[in-house]
């Protein structure tokens, strides 16, 4: 059954939800503050250099199931709302929820009962749970449905992603299961847990990889003063199926838009917790230490 898609935010994540949710058959609203941005995907300009997102802009606008607007007030009749908001690190490296929590109390004044508001950017640990409070009502369920997309592969990751996660308070609860349906056609496995382990997950998965990243710069490093080729290591490694060789090759250290920052929140989480997360610090550390040392 299609639904009517409120997606708020149309940046990385915003946009491809709401480009491949449209490919998908739903009807999709789009909401930006940004008029100019606005403007220019109504014209079917997408400025994102993801393969084939501009081709499904052009598509959801062609058939109409995709419409871009600067008001809120157009989301009134969503069936579910996604939030793809922005949320950088601060200085001490907590994610900065300013955009979320000033728009979430604007919903909250205009959404209908019933509608299910779904975190999708990477947030905090706890962030679900806040949403009742922010948006000022109960009638409103909530869930935490993180995003797991890579750069360059975003629409496919989305059309056929590897799992979807759905947290919420209980677990599979009725909001969970509407939420499920839209993913019906990807046939991923659904993994159906609380809202704190779903928000958590997102952050343990990218602060894993980085480790692995790190690992192997560090590898690297040993296999060059003891004679051994780090790629031939690697290959062998990889062929254990319980390590896998996805990740396992040497190179100037990770970076992109998510890793440092998804690292730096779980060892924010882990400090405010009162839990030494050593081995990401260690991993982090090694990381600026392999930057520095190709550029020597």
């Amino acid at each position: 059954m299609a639904e009517h898609i409120g997606i708020v935010g149309a940046g990385y994540v915003g946009l491809t939800s709401a480009a491949c949710f449209a490919r998908l058959g739903h009807r999709v609203t789009c909401v930006d503050s940004a008029e100019s941005k606005v403007d220019e995907l109504r014209r079917g300009v997408v400025s994102i250099a993801e393969p084939g997102l501009a081709e499904l802009v052009a598509q959801g606008l062609g058939d109409g199931t995709l419409t871009f607007t600067t008001a809120q007030a157009e989301l009134h009749g969503a069936d579910l709302v996604f939030l793809c908001l922005p949320t950088p690190p601060a200085e001490d490296g907590r994610p900065d929820l300013g955009v979320l929590e000033r728009v979430v109390p604007q919903l909250g004044r205009l959404l209908r009962p019933g509608c299910v508001v779904v975190t999708k950017s990477t947030v905090p640990v706890g962030t679900a749970a806040r949403l009742p409070g922010l948006l000022g009502r109960t009638d409103l369920p909530v869930a935490a449905n993180p995003e797991f997309l890579r750069e360059g592969h975003a629409v496919d990751d989305f059309l056929h992603p590897d799992r979807v996660v759905l947290g919420t308070d209980p677990p599979g609860s009725a909001a969970a299961s509407r939420v499920a349906r839209l993913y019906e056609p990807a046939g991923a496995p659904v993994v159906l847990t609380d809202s704190a382990s779903a928000e958590l997950a997102k952050y343990a998965s990218n602060a894993f990889l980085a480790v692995k990243l790190s690992y192997v710069n560090v590898l690297a490093e040993l296999c060059e003063r003891s004679g051994a080729d780090v790629r031939e290591v690697a290959r062998t490694m990889g062929l254990d199926a319980r390590i896998g060789p996805e990740f396992l090759a040497p190179g100037p250290g990770w970076g992109g838009s998510c890793l440092p920052k998804d690292t730096s929140a779980l060892l924010h989480a882990a400090d405010s917790a009162g839990v030494d997360f050593g081995i990401l610090r260690d991993a982090v550390r090694v990381n600026a230490r392999q930057r520095a040392r190709v550029v020597r």
